[in-house]
């Protein structure tokens, strides 16, 4: 976590420009608001007090906002979802997994942004079920997150996936462990994917569902667009497992609370421009370089990334599905223990780690600086709405 706070935040450019922004909406101008406001006086304030009786020091601190968008907002809840799924983890490989939506779709996306979230995130589980159910006979653990941006803030929707290496089997009377080629076959997906997520957009398409461009409004037009989709590549990609099963969560948690920008990506403002780092992925080596857009533009970008409100971003399917989680992790974690093909060193590994991380890493008060003994410990808290 970086705590050094950067010379220019995005909340600054907000408060500075957001009446030149044209055509926001409500959404959007609430996002503005709480970035602009977060750990302000507007958002009220809270007493944090050591538990030691012999110091008792205080300190007050303004509160945040807690918008998902907003780029200081992140940390705490990014580490509350990475020990949920700490408790959740089985001792199996982890695949991290990328599905695309080609550029050409970007323009239709911007009129039915949350048909095409809801879309990606179909067709891609569903291909990777399929795929475990055909070869495997099993069902996986699926965690699936949405991300919409490249590293300039430019619109490029995809989705991240951590997939378990295995699956209970569908008699359930046992865990199918994944074969060592499990990696090449997932990237092979990328036509079953591709006519999943064509199939259900033409499906909205032909009853009228979705909203379209001018370009598209001709008779011809939006089946021409399909066409061509066929001739562009439909990324599915997959790395080899993780060492670990504790790496894979920490590196997916990285994603999962990650939003289009950082404020120390920042460099400065100048002549009406913010000049910014980015990764320019050429040839697939990541280069880092320097990017300045106009300031009206930047901020354009950033509120582009913006979610529609209520939204989902983060889902999971297969035994890590809501309404059977609980139960399936139990059954894979009695099946697993009871597989001659899984070591039981593997599974007391796993233990080890778990137990380890939550004693590292699990969210605790802070030490209070003062006499270095106590914790400092919520005794108050206030909101401000406004006079």
């Amino acid at each position: 976590m970086n705590t050094v706070k950067p010379k220019i935040e995005i909340a600054d450019l907000f408060r500075d420009n957001h009446q030149r922004l044209k055509n926001l909406t409500f959404h959007q101008k609430q996002v503005i608001d709480d970035i602009i406001n977060c750990r302000t006086e507007a958002m009220g304030a809270h007493v944090l007090k050591c538990d030691n009786s012999e110091c008792g020091h205080e300190e007050q601190s303004y509160n945040s906002c807690r918008n998902r968008n907003c780029p200081k907002c992140q940390y705490s809840a990014k580490e509350l979802w990475i020990e949920k799924r700490v408790d959740e983890l089985l001792p199996v490989p982890y695949f991290h997994m990328v599905f695309t939506i080609p550029h050409l779709f970007n323009q239709l996306i911007l009129y039915n942004r949350k048909f095409f979230f809801n879309l990606l995130f179909q067709a891609s589980q569903e291909s990777v079920k399929e795929l475990m159910k055909t070869k495997y006979k099993a069902t996986p653990g699926i965690i699936s997150l949405l991300h919409t941006w490249g590293s300039a803030m430019p619109l490029h929707v995809h989705a991240h996936m951590l997939v378990t290496g295995g699956g209970i089997h569908l008699t359930e009377d046992r865990w199918v462990p994944a074969r060592e080629n499990y990696s090449l076959s997932i990237k092979a997906l990328s036509p079953v994917y591709r006519a999943v997520f064509v199939k259900a957009l033409r499906k909205l398409h032909d009853e009228g569902k979705l909203t379209l461009p001018p370009n598209l409004t001709s008779p011809f037009a939006f089946e021409d667009l399909i066409n061509k989709s066929f001739h562009k590549n439909w990324v599915v990609y997959a790395k080899e497992p993780f060492a670990a099963p504790i790496h894979v969560v920490r590196y997916l948690g990285n994603y999962t609370h990650r939003i289009a920008f950082s404020n120390h990506r920042i460099i400065k403002v100048e002549n009406d421009r913010v000049f910014f780092n980015y990764k320019d992925y050429v040839n697939d080596i990541p280069e880092k370089k320097v990017m300045s857009l106009e300031i009206v533009e930047f901020l354009r970008r950033y509120l582009m990334h913006v979610v529609p409100k209520g939204f989902v971003k983060i889902r999971f399917s297969g035994i890590m599905a809501h309404v059977v989680r609980k139960k399936k992790i139990e059954l894979a974690r009695e099946l697993i223990a009871k597989s001659s093909k899984i070591k039981k060193e593997e599974i007391a590994k796993l233990e080890k780690i778990v137990s380890d991380y939550k004693a590292k890493y699990s969210l605790k008060a802070k030490d209070c600086e003062v006499c270095k003994k106590g914790k400092m410990m919520l005794v108050t808290e206030e909101n401000y709405f406004g006079p």
